[in-house]
């Protein structure tokens, strides 16, 4: 957990980090869920958002995970696993010290590295973000259209490039802030007339509405496993717990199509639980997006060995934003590069018996 003194920086940053993407005053926003944190330095808080694929289903089955549970009790530790509704949602109890870790995109993991102190510790999706409009249009044609929009997310940063790329900017459209969950209706009442969005939104309205609808553009979101700094260095064998626990849930997933077919259905609930409505995406498209966006990516969840190279996802997110002034003029590539850390995934695998990455026990 974060000193009192790294709580009052942190507490000083966070309206700089979430207001980096802010651009309406009267934003729509979930209400945000009672969390019990634990705030002690023996219970360790882990955020995943629970309505984007596949971290929803990593995190329904990491929670479950009683290898995990009983080697915590062992060590005097307690892990707790938070649903939000998107990433950015954990950023502000991240960098206050509530939360130790968390799984988020790109785009707030940079925000997460330059206002904190923050390790990535695993791959957990390769994943496209989409502006979904009519069919039939472009990007271009966005010009003064009304936009859905959820700030700060891999749908925003797809959202803002996908712009650049045809020559307009924010300023050329009028951003609706919005949950995600409300993106797809209000497409089809015309309340706005295209959304940016992560999985599995953007595949469940086009499926819905092949005739209608299309991806005016789309870009590539890769997100991560991340811990505090604090937290990695000061109670390390709690971070190797977690890379454990990371790695068995995948390879428990990719055993059997059975698993996977237990954790979509664990995942669809929790999402019915979190918002209150039954989900549009099915059992079976959880799965399927579960297995093209972690499952079928080679190494995962090992972080790949370029991605801290130029020309990756994350660099071209990092060199966009550091352009358009949305990170501190002084954060360096460098920074981003020396937060990843492969110590711990390294020690868990050379003692893949003793961490028992291939025995499983998950509760239902």
């Amino acid at each position: 957990m974060l000193t009192e003194r790294r709580m009052r920086r942190a507490r000083q940053l966070i309206a700089l980090a979430v207001s980096c993407f802010a651009v309406h005053a009267g934003a729509q926003t979930a209400a945000a869920p009672q969390h019990d944190f634990g705030r002690t330095p023996n219970v360790i808080s882990i955020g995943y958002g629970v309505l984007a694929t596949p971290m929803s289903v990593l995190g329904e089955v990491m929670r479950r995970d009683q290898i995990l549970a009983r080697a915590a009790t062992q060590q005097k530790l307690e892990f707790r696993f938070h649903p939000f509704e998107k990433g950015v949602d954990a950023l502000p109890p991240l960098l206050e010290g509530k939360l130790d870790g968390a799984m988020p995109t790109d785009v707030v993991a940079l925000d997460a590295i330059a206002h904190s102190e923050i390790v990535l510790l695993g791959y957990v999706r390769q994943s496209f973000s989409s502006v979904v409009g009519q069919r039939g249009s472009s990007m271009a044609e966005l010009k003064g259209k009304r936009i859905g929009n959820a700030q700060g997310t891999s749908g925003h940063n797809t959202l803002l490039q996908g712009l650049a790329g045809v020559g307009l900017s924010e300023k050329d459209v009028t951003l609706v802030q919005m949950n995600v969950r409300d993106m797809q209706d209000a497409l089809l009442t015309g309340k706005i007339d295209a959304f940016a969005a992560w999985e599995p939104t953007p595949s469940m309205t086009l499926r819905q509405h092949p005739a209608r609808f299309s991806a005016l553009h789309k870009q590539i979101s890769p997100a991560y496993l991340v811990v505090s700094r604090q937290m990695s260095r000061e109670n390390p064998e709690a971070a190797r717990l977690l890379v454990a626990s990371l790695h068995r849930a995948v390879r428990w997933l990719k055993n059997n199509r059975g698993n996977l077919d237990t954790a979509s259905r664990w995942t669809r609930v929790a999402m019915f639980t979190f918002t209150g409505k039954t989900p549009a995406v099915s059992d079976k498209e959880i799965a399927a997006l579960t297995r093209s966006d972690l499952l079928n990516i080679a190494g995962a969840p090992l972080i790949p060995a370029n991605e801290g190279e130029s020309n990756s996802a994350l660099w071209r997110s990092f060199e966009f934003f550091r352009k358009a002034g949305k990170l501190p003029a002084d954060m360096s590539w460098a920074t981003v590069q020396s937060s990843f850390d492969a110590e711990h995934t390294a020690h868990v695998i050379a003692n893949a018996r003793r961490y028992k990455l291939d025995e499983f026990d998950y509760a239902p």
